[in-house]
C-alpha cells in the first residue's frame, strides 16, 4: 500500500488511529507463517515528522526502515 502525504496523518487523533489499524493489518498478513506473500505500508512525505514514524516507541510502525529519496524527488520513505 503506497501513502503519499503520510506525514500529515502524525499528531492526530485519526491519523494515528488510522496508522494503528494499517499496522495491524500488516502484521495480520505478515506474521501468519502458513499464506505467502506480504503487505508493505510504505508511506511518503516531506515534513520532518517522518522520522517520528519510526523513531518514536509511541508511534505504530516504531523500528520500521526510513530511507531518504534522491534530491529530485524530495521526500522520505517509511518502509514496513
Amino acid at each position: 500500500m503506497l501513502i503519499k502525504d503520510i506525514d500529515a496523518w502524525i499528531g492526530t487523533e485519526e491519523g494515528n488511529r488510522t496508522l494503528c489499524a494499517l499496522k495491524a493489518c500488516r502484521d495480520a498478513v505478515n506474521l501468519r507463517g502458513s499464506r505467502k506473500g506480504q503487505f508493505l505500508v510504505i508511506g511518503i512525505g516531506s515534513s520532518p515528522k517522518m522520522a517520528n514514524l519510526t523513531c518514536d516507541s509511541a508511534q505504530a510502525f516504531f523500528g520500521a526502515m526510513l530511507m531518504g529519496l534522491p534530491m529530485q524527488f524530495n521526500n522520505s520513505v517509511v518502509i514496513q
